[in-house]
């Protein structure tokens, strides 16, 4: 994925080499005839000059790397010529220019006729000479551009950057943002193209406030016309089962209905309580307070608020932990241990014992709890850590109540800890140990 700033300077600089490879091409193009012109006119000068030579000496020494060669010949006898050039014609008698070949080189050639003195005149000029200054005349042209690329480039760069600016300060003001901030954006130096994009954001954000708005309100509304419905209903309930124990109307039947209403009142008061709290410990509406935490006074604290609960079980709990600590909502971790130690209560039977751990392992801390229940069957770990979700064996005993949220709110409020929420069977205690793991810690009396 490349970026809308690379991809920029990339098409712009592809069009700016693109340019100067076309302009290097047409003035080299342009170069080669401004020189075949220059050339030709220098062949013709040279020729005129030849015309009033008079020496005794047949060959003149013009060097073998020389630009020129020459023969003037002379009632057609050879007369003159460079020493670059043999005593035969180099090209026919005919006047004007073209293109021959001696000493293994290919020449430019021009003959001139001094009819007066019955005298030709032929000149020439290798073509490698023409090409090698056109070549320099079209790299000195093309030169400061190519070497003014990278300047041009870094310019571009920088005036890419300059109009993404916007976007960045979009980019930084959404991370910014906080789960519960959900105010209208608003960019110092907006531009045309990204303002739409921001009038969206913050047509969005309006509405998302709307619906968070909508959501906290119904789970408040829920909370106060559920669970008043309910306690009354348990209190009828109650009364009605005392006026059949007056009027002595009860029988097997009576008790075992009235004990699965009482039963079903409960378990959906519990739903409702388990509801409302997974929608509290979402990150989105939960007040977090980070702060830093003695998970051994943590464990000290939760064990003795629902003691009472154990004991009427007729259950042990056991607290092992270390001197450990870590950054984390106090609130909502209380919670979270709760839920765990009353699963293992309540799934793991009466008499059964229940261990918390907090201890360090291969550098990392682990928050355990473990019984001596059933357990779960290992293909079902995975899936009880779904809403609503609760396995075969505990709808069999139906005498268990439940909603099958505990452990969803226990890994929602992991999520918040950036910890990981671990089950397995205990190899200590046989039933099912629940982990929570948490990264970062800080061990050792504070």
């Amino acid at each position: 994925m490349i970026s809308i700033r690379r991809y920029q300077l990339l098409v712009i600089l592809s069009i700016i080499t693109l340019i100067a490879f076309s302009a290097a091409l047409k003035g080299y193009s342009a170069s080669m005839e401004r020189a075949e012109q220059l050339f030709d006119g220098q062949l013709k000068s040279l020729a005129n000059a030849l015309i009033i030579i008079e020496t005794k000496d047949k060959s003149i020494g013009t060097g073998q790397h020389s630009e020129f060669a020459f023969q003037i010949w002379k009632n057609k006898q050879l007369f003159l010529h460079s020493d670059n050039t043999p005593r035969t014609a180099i090209k026919n008698f005919n006047e004007g220019f073209s293109d021959i070949n001696f000493s293994g080189k290919r020449w430019r050639s021009f003959s001139y006729t001094d009819e007066v003195n019955d005298k030709w005149i032929i000149v020439a000029q290798p073509i490698a000479t023409r090409f090698e200054l056109a070549e320099e005349m079209t790299l000195a042209a093309v030169s400061p551009l190519v070497f003014s690329i990278p300047l041009i480039a870094l310019f571009i760069s920088f005036a890419v950057k300059r109009s993404l600016k916007p976007i960045n300060q979009l980019s930084q003001l959404l991370n910014a943002k906080q789960a519960k901030d959900l105010t209208p954006i608003s960019i110092e130096r907006n531009s045309k193209e990204l303002m739409p994009i921001t009038d969206t954001l913050n047509d969005l954000l309006l509405r998302l406030g709307d619906a968070f708005t909508r959501e906290q309100r119904f789970a408040a509304d829920v909370a106060h016309e559920l669970r008043t419905p309910i306690s009354v209903v348990k209190v009828n309930a109650h009364n009605l089962k005392n006026e059949c124990d007056k009027l002595m109307i009860n029988n097997q039947d009576t008790e075992v209905n009235f004990a699965d209403l009482e039963q079903g009142i409960d378990r959906l008061a519990s739903v409702v309580e388990q509801i409302l709290l997974l929608n509290k410990t979402n990150h989105e509406h939960l007040s977090v307070h980070f702060s830093q935490l003695n998970l051994q006074r943590l464990g000290q604290e939760v064990i003795s608020e629902i003691y009472n609960e154990i004991d009427q079980q007729q259950q042990s709990i056991e607290l092992d932990a270390d001197q450990l600590f870590i950054n984390g909502d106090e609130v909502s971790l209380k919670i979270a241990l709760q839920n765990l130690i009353l699963n293992a209560s309540k799934y793991a039977g009466r008499k059964c014992h229940i261990k918390v751990t907090v201890k360090e392992l291969a550098g990392l801390l682990h928050l355990s709890v473990e019984d001596t229940g059933p357990g779960i069957e290992a293909s079902e770990l995975p899936k009880v850590l779904q809403r609503f979700y609760r396995g075969e064996s505990l709808l069999q005993q139906s005498t268990i109540k439940g909603s099958g949220l505990g452990l969803s709110i226990v890994k929602q409020i992991a999520n918040l800890h950036n910890a990981k929420l671990e089950l397995a069977a205990s190899q200590d205690l046989g039933g099912l140990k629940a982990t929570l793991v948490f990264k970062h810690f800080i061990a050792g009396e504070q």
